[in-house]
């Protein structure tokens, strides 16, 4: 656990210390106080300064209150060793249900994932075929690739750096809605050049396939 700041209730809290998950999702908060201090005045004062609720422990060497769920679920004298693995293992065992429905979500979009490039792959190789802009805007780029990366660079390396642009823009832009980094550099800016001939006459960029379960799991930042 480290010290980091948080957002909750539109106020910005920092709490002694944070639970964060492989996807720096804050799983749940620590709050030790002094011993001297009286625990439910001090859990008192910080949930009136906004301190987040879903899975918390607040104590001061002597007990120890958990909340989860924006509720007191457990309140254990810390001397017995018993009580101090129960808090610990239901602490870490919770998870609250937009965290849960995020995990969930990207297992499912990494099962989609090799469905949906081949989709794309398709559609580049249409667009190969049939859209003059398309090609127009694709000889463009692959000399700028020529250039830029590799003079050696194949037609098949350049339509896959294509679908993994597409894939992974479409992710940041519905999910995290930061498309910022796409438009960092000449390669990311011409990579949309092509793209916008793409979508022009082939398909709908937000509409590459179904809709994935992440279009409804936006993280807020």
């Amino acid at each position: 656990m480290s010290e980091q700041s948080t957002r909750s209730g539109g106020k910005r809290v920092v709490p002694d210390g944070t639970l964060c998950d492989d996807f720096n999702l804050h799983r749940g908060y620590w709050e030790p106080k002094d011993t001297d201090d009286h625990l439910d005045t001090e859990i008192a004062k910080k949930i009136k300064k906004g301190y987040p609720l879903g899975n918390i422990i607040f104590e001061d060497t002597r007990q120890a209150v958990l909340f989860q769920g924006k509720r007191e679920v457990l309140r254990i004298d810390l001397t017995e060793p018993q009580n101090v693995a129960d808090l610990l293992n239901q602490f870490y065992a919770y998870t609250e249900p937009e965290h849960e429905d995020f995990a969930k979500a990207v297992e499912e979009f990494q099962d989609r994932v090799p469905d949906l490039a081949r989709g794309l792959a398709d559609k580049i190789e249409k667009a190969h075929r049939e859209n003059a802009k398309f090609q127009t805007a694709f000889a463009g780029f692959f000399a700028l690739c020529q250039t830029a990366l590799n003079p050696n660079i194949s037609r098949a390396a350049v339509d896959e750096m294509l679908v993994q642009h597409l894939l992974t823009e479409r992710l940041f832009r519905k999910i995290f809605d930061n498309p910022e980094f796409l438009h960092r550099n000449v390669i990311a800016a011409e990579v949309e050049t092509v793209i916008d001939a793409l979508v022009s006459k082939s398909f709908n960029r937000n509409a590459t396939g179904k809709k994935t379960p992440l279009d409804h799991a936006r993280i807020s930042g």
